[in-house]
This record gives structure tokens, C-alpha cells and sequence, in this order.
């Protein structure tokens, strides 16, 4: 699935083409071309908007033709680009391909994150959101930030197990240094999780650790989007098993 963000990132790519351009696009692949196209296109069923990516890609070099000046394309490229690697796919070869594995019924998308955490009643809620956004924009930068992607998507990941134990009667240690083993801890104590679960949190957090004290070179791309995957797939897990725990 593609992210809301990924959608409206699409859109604004295609409003620097010719509207005769896009709404051909469009109708080619049955998105209704009355009214505001970019709105439809933004909000069309995946498998239309895939297509749409899909030929847009396929078409690159004649429709950065149509834009001038070329370099407002070329941004939005890339910034589109970015996107979708956050959402598991990239160009290659003139295609898009999804490079994160079928998960099935267990893959989400952000926007499902987003849901779960709001609907969580944690007091936190608000502020794992802002870190996991931020840590999205930090990704997107035209220089990306990819510490600061990794640091926000670690710190997000720490709020959320320190926010569940506390609304079950965990109390934080004075030394707050070290606050999300102890919190992890509680959670397996309280049978909130099991041996196994509690250490492969840890491992993802661990994995991610490294962006809050090592520069990440821009080759570590790659690395960065792993990390930021494996923190939303805990994140989601760990929001999963609250609900079903209270």
C-alpha cells in the first residue's frame, strides 16, 4: 500500500505536467477525470495508482520534458523517490518493485501506525507520532538527515514501551539515562510479553541505536529505511498486543 504521504507526493509531482497529460493518465487507467484530477488520482485505489506510478516512471525522460524550469521536476523525483522507499518500494530498471518481503495480512502501512496509536489512549500518543513523522522528514531531506531519521525512529519506539509500562504501574527510575531496558523488563515481568518478544524489541533497538551516536554516511540509505521498517513493525506489534492485553 502507499502511504498518504507517498499519495500526495505523487500528485505533486503530476501538477507540473500539462492537465491534458495527466488526465489522460488517469482515464487510461479508470480514475475519474471530472472535476479535480489530482484529488482523484491522490485518493484512487492502489492498484490504479501503482499504475499510474508505474507509467510515470516508465515515461520519465518525456515527461520531465514538459516541465520547466526541470529542476522543480527533479526534486519532486526525488523527493517521491524517498517516499516510496519508506513505503518498501523503488525504481529499478524503469519499474517500480516492492523490495520489503509480502508480509501478508500483516503488512500496514504508516497511515495504519498512525491509527493504531492514536487509538491506543496512551497519554503519549501525540508525541510518538511527531517522532515517527519527523523521523520521516529527516529521511526526505534534500540532505537527508539520516541520523536524525534513525535517533527520532528509535526514540519513538522507546516512548511508546516506557508510555505502556507506566499506564501499568511501572515507576520510572531516577537515573533517566536508562529508562528502556528497565521499562522492556516490566513488560516481561507482567507477562505483557514473552522471553522472545522482549529480545527481539531489544534487538531492533539496538540495531537502530548506532544513528544516535555514529555518523550515517548517505550510502547507508538502505540501512536507515531497514531501521526505521523495524521500529514500525514493533511499534505496531506492541500497540497490537496492548489492545488485546487490557
Amino acid at each position: 500500500m502507499f502511504s498518504r504521504r507517498t499519495r500526495i507526493s505523487i500528485a505533486q509531482l503530476l501538477r507540473y505536467l500539462p492537465y491534458e497529460i495527466v488526465s489522460d493518465i488517469a482515464d487510461k487507467y479508470n480514475i475519474d477525470v471530472f472535476g479535480d484530477v489530482f484529488s482523484k488520482i491522490k485518493n484512487a485505489d492502489f492498484e490504479c495508482l501503482m499504475l499510474v506510478v508505474q507509467e510515470t516512471v516508465n515515461k520519465k525522460n518525456s515527461l520531465r520534458t514538459e516541465v520547466q524550469p526541470r529542476y522543480k521536476f527533479d526534486e519532486q523525483w526525488a523527493d517521491l523517490e524517498k517516499c516510496l522507499m519508506l513505503d518498501g518500494y523503488r525504481f529499478e530498471n524503469g519499474d517500480v518493485v516492492r523490495f520489503d518481503p509480502d508480509l501478508g495480512e500483516s503488512a500496514f502501512c504508516e497511515d495504519d501506525l498512525y491509527k493504531e496509536i492514536e487509538n491506543s489512549g496512551l497519554s503519549a500518543n501525540r508525541e510518538i507520532i511527531h517522532l515517527l513523522e519527523q523521523s520521516a522528514d529527516d529521511f526526505r531531506k534534500a540532505d537527508a538527515d539520516l541520523n536524525g531519521a534513525l535517533t527520532n525512529a528509535r526514540v519513538a519506539l522507546e516512548t511508546l514501551v516506557r508510555g505502556i509500562a507506566k499506564q501499568n504501574g511501572w515507576i520510572e527510575p531516577e537515573d533517566k539515562n536508562s529508562l528502556f531496558g528497565p521499562a522492556l523488563g516490566f513488560l516481561r515481568i507482567n507477562s505483557f510479553l514473552t522471553k522472545q518478544e522482549d529480545e527481539t524489541i531489544h534487538s531492533v533497538y539496538k540495531f537502530v541505536c548506532p544513528g544516535a551516536h555514529v555518523p550515517v554516511l548517505y550510502k547507508s540509505v538502505e540501512f536507515v529505511r531497514l531501521g526505521r521498517s523495524l521500529v514500525g513493525y514493533m511499534i505496531y506489534f506492541l500497540l497490537r498486543t496492548y489492545r488485546n492485553w487490557q
